[in-house]
């Protein structure tokens, strides 16, 4: 996994106030594609960086968690 690269404060601020009222997200990644799924928590591990966690629905309806790394998220915009 390459070194993770910090995102703005400012930022981190906005993915912490759409886990507290656990808003849904349209999720643009960097890599391409986007996600819609529902803000769960933000945190900061010592070794692989900034995570998102995510609930999203999955093709049979189940409810499933996902993280998501903070620097490989391009934009987001609750919906």
């Amino acid at each position: 996994m390459p070194n993770y690269q910090p995102i703005a404060c400012s930022i981190y601020d906005e993915y912490e106030l759409a886990c507290l009222h656990h808003d849904r997200l349209n999720i643009q990644l960097k890599i391409g594609g986007n996600i819609q799924a529902t803000a769960i928590n933000v945190y900061h591990e010592k070794n692989t960086g900034e995570w998102l966690e995510i609930e999203v629905k999955s093709a049979n309806g189940q409810k499933e968690r996902q993280r998501i790394r903070l620097d490989h998220i391009a934009s987001f915009q609750k919906i």
